[in-house]
Formats: structure tokens, sequence, C-alpha cells
């Protein structure tokens, strides 16, 4: 890396007349004024490198930071869904045990409000479904809108 791809034009200028005040300050040079440069420049070629070491370190070293976090996030997450799926099977165990005894309450409930019909009873609901089934075929055609009322017909046919 030379000097002047780091440096403006400006600031060797600037860094050329430090070194000459210095150098009327101290003195004569000891040493010639190209050792100076070059010395110069090692120093900020090591410099930049030191720099340049320092920000790829540190940017390494967020990464570490952000892979660690991640894998963390990602730990919480799982043990969260883990937690999660655990209290919903518990819940639909729960929920399902819940089902089975409201069932069995209804089932207990019907057979206690329903008593057994007595004999009689019995009896009447017995003749009422073979009246309906015997005279159904006659009112099916008057229920589907195909045919007349069929009681005024069967009167009619009695009475003469």
């Amino acid at each position: 890396m030379t000097l002047k791809g780091t440096l403006s034009h400006r600031q060797e200028a600037k860094q050329d007349k430090a070194v000459n005040l210095l150098a009327a300050l101290c003195g004569p040079p000891k040493h010639s004024e190209a050792a100076l440069r070059t010395k110069r420049r090692a120093s900020l070629d090591s410099s930049s490198q030191f720099y340049t070491q320092y920000r790829n370190v540190s940017r390494v070293s967020q990464r570490l930071m952000l892979l660690q976090k991640m894998k963390n996030n990602f730990g919480d997450q799982n043990i969260e869904r883990a937690s999660l799926l655990q209290a919903t099977e518990t819940a639909s165990k729960r929920n399902q045990n819940l089902l089975q005894d409201i069932e069995a309450a209804e089932k207990s409930l019907q057979a206690r409000l329903k008593p057994h019909p007595q004999p009689a009873i019995r009896s009447l609901e017995t003749c009422y479904w073979a009246s309906v089934e015997e005279h159904f075929p006659k009112w099916e055609h008057f229920l589907l809108g195909k045919a007349p009322y069929p009681i005024g017909d069967e009167d009619q046919k009695e009475m003469k």
C-alpha cells in the first residue's frame, strides 16, 4: 500500500510541514528526509494494518455475539414450543374427560326424566303408529300435492 493511496495531497503536505518544523526545532535531521518518509510510511502502513485488523476482529466478535443470540433465541423458541405442545395435549385430555363426563350426566338425566310408559299408554302408541302406517298410502299423494284431500272422498263413498 502506498502512502499516496492512503493520504491526500493536503494531508501529505501538512505532514511534511510538521516534519520540517520539528526538524527546525530539534536541530539538523539525523536521518535524511527520504529515510524519514520511509519510516513515516512504514508507521502509517502498520497503523492502518492494525486498524484494519481491529475492525475485522470487532466484526467477527459482533458476528459471534449475534450468532450466540440467535442460538439462544432458537433454543428458547424450541423450549416454548415444547411447553405449548405439552399444555395443548394436557388441555385436550382434560377436555375429552369433561366431554365424557357431560355425556354420561346427560344420559343419566334423560333416564331419570323419561319415565317408562305404562302398558296402556304403550298400547295406545302402538295402535296410533299402526293406524298411521295403514292410512299413509291414502295421504301420500295429497301430501306430495298430487291429489285432493282424501277424507272427503271416503265420506262421500260411505254416504252413497
